[in-house]
Order: C-alpha cells, then structure tokens, then sequence
C-alpha cells in the first residue's frame, strides 16, 4: 500500500481492529476532496465515509440504520469508529458510468431498476416513520420563490427574454401538500451496481420530505442521464401504479418540478463552465463532476423542453430551453465558450 497521510493511517487502525481484517488498499471512489473512501480487504470492500458536518453525517446514519435491515435498495451501516463511518459498498459501477455504453433497451433496464429502487427507498422509509423526522425540504416561500426566479436569472446571463411564468399560481404549485421522505441528489452517480447487477442509492446526508417525485425529477434533470424524459415518464406512471404514485396529478407535478429543476442544472453548468471551462465525458464521469459539456447541456435542454410543455404553468420555458440550448450550441463553435 503507498505511503498514507496521518489521518487515513488512523482509519486503516481502525477498520482493522474493528473488522478484524487487513486492509489491502485504499481508494477515493470521488476523488480525495470528498467525503467516502473505499477500503479494500483480500475478500472484499467498504465504504468508510467522515461528513464535513458531523450534523449531516449523524443525519445519514440514522436513516440508514432505521431502514437498512428492510431496505435492499440502500447500503447498510456497518459500524463506527471516531469520526468515520463504515457502509456497505453499494459497487464499483456507479449508475453514471454504466449507462453510457448500454444498448437502448439495457437502458431502459437500469432505468427501471433506478426507478424501483427510488420507490423502495420512499417506501421503506415512509414505513420506518422516518418521514416525521425529517426536514421539510423547500418548505419557505422564499426558496420556492428563487426556483421560481432561476429562469429570468438565467435568461438575463444569456441575454435572452425572460419567460413569461404566472409566480403566484407557480407559488403554490411548486409547494404541495403531499408529504412523502425523499433522498434528494438523485444524480446517476449516486447509485451503484455490484456484480450481481444490483443497484442501491447511497449518499442521504440531505434527506428530508417534500412530494416525493423530486427524487424522480433529479434523475430525469441529470446532465448524464441519456434516458428520454418520454420512456422515463411511461415507466414512473407503469412503476408508480404498485406503490400508490404515477397517477397524472403525480406526473403533472412531477413535470412541473422537473423543468424548474433542470433551469437549476443548466444555471450550474454555466457557473462550472465560467470556472473551469469545458469538461471531457471521462472527467465528468470519473469525478461525478457536473455535466460541463455542451452537448450534455443541449441534451438537457431539449429534456426541460419536454417537460415543461407537459404542464400549463411551465409551458412557457419550453421555448426557453430551446433558446438556452442555441445558447450552448453555438458555444461549440465560438472561440470564448459560455459568458
């Protein structure tokens, strides 16, 4: 094993006295910046992870330790020692990687399984109780208010015309009643498939309750995610029907909310690509970085166009996607990029 600083000297002691193994090596899945390391013993790996908010990971053990035991669909803790916490390694193929060189129908299989897991999740922890524990997520007027906003900030930073959005009924729209534990960040590099094909979600520091499609909308709203809004709307409406959800209202909020999301998303690759320039695929997907290429922001585009035409309230910002992604477009060829 090559030379380890102080404090990964100190977690390899203490995995090893608390597994009783060895640990053959240790590897930053995320890069060396983020939060979980693996740890790879001669039979087998885990995830030893330490929150830069002991908050946010006392957060996340809880609800993995209420739900992992009834839960395939999530890693189960193992233990802990100090700071750090031990997880069952979910896999080595993030979701992200794995759909990129599958077939279109193999898509639409790991779509599905990301779909099944997402709703096992829900339902495993709705019926843990831990939804009444959670933080209401989005719950101020104010935050609904600047998702609501996001579109004209955007608009302004490409010089286009901001869209036309009715805010009041947009207000209470994007604030509804129906309580429901999302895992949120619901990114394709958020899950994992192990080599068995079984894929699991981890990463729930910022879990808490709202409607229950944003989990939905953040997978549709992933840069990387090459799945059509189409096919991934007729397997949530398929799915949903087995758990209670995927009725229209559902889809109706669902398109509602991804289309603000993905105005979040693009307003986010332009902000990554002003700081670092354009990313490769390779990158993105090694780093589980933000998609800051321009093909990956056009795609999207065309993915909040077809949502946003699904829903009244948001059917203006169909025509802003379109232009948003001439934006993007025409950044392949000019010589300055995004400004």
């Amino acid at each position: 094993m090559p030379k380890l600083s102080s404090k990964i000297k100190i977690l390899v002691n203490d995995a090893e006295a608390f597994f009783g193994a060895r640990v053959m090596q240790v590897t930053a899945p995320g890069g060396k910046s983020r939060d979980s390391l693996r740890l790879h013993f001669s039979t087998h790996s885990v995830i030893a992870t330490r929150r830069a908010s002991e908050g946010r990971g006392r957060h996340e053990r809880l609800i993995l330790s209420r739900m992992g035991q009834d839960c395939d669909a999530v890693p189960m803790i193992l233990g802990q020692r100090g700071a750090w916490y031990f997880q069952q390694d979910a896999g080595a193929r993030r979701l992200s990687q794995a759909v990129q060189p599958a077939t279109p129908e193999e898509r639409l299989t790991l779509a599905r399984k990301a779909i099944v897991g997402i709703f096992e999740v829900q339902r495993s922890a709705n019926a843990a109780g831990l939804v009444e524990d959670m933080p209401r997520l989005g719950a101020t007027q104010d935050w609904i208010g600047a998702v609501i906003d996001k579109p004209a900030d955007l608009a302004t930073a490409f010089r286009l015309v901001p869209p036309p959005l009715d805010r009041t009924a947009l207000l209470r729209a994007l604030d509804p009643p129906h309580r429901c534990f999302v895992k949120w960040d619901c990114r394709a590099g958020n899950a994992a498939l192990d080599d068995d094909g079984h894929l699991r979600w981890f990463d729930f520091e910022y879990a808490g309750q709202r409607h229950g499609a944003e989990d939905f909308a953040w997978l549709i709203g992933d840069e990387v995610w090459p799945v059509a809004p189409r096919d991934m709307f007729d397997l949530i409406s398929a799915i949903g029907a087995d758990y209670g959800a995927g009725n229209e209202a559902y889809l109706d909020y669902l398109a509602l909310y991804s289309a603000f999301h993905i105005v979040q998303r693009l307003s986010l690759i332009r902000s990554e690509v002003l700081s670092r320039g354009w990313l490769g695929m390779d990158r993105i997907l090694r780093k589980d970085d933000v998609g800051a290429s321009p093909l990956l922001a056009i795609r999207l585009c065309e993915t909040g166009a077809w949502c946003a035409a699904r829903h009244p309230l948001s059917a203006p910002l169909a025509p802003f996607f379109e232009a948003v992604g001439a934006v993007f477009a025409a950044t392949m060829t000019a010589p300055d990029g995004v400004k």
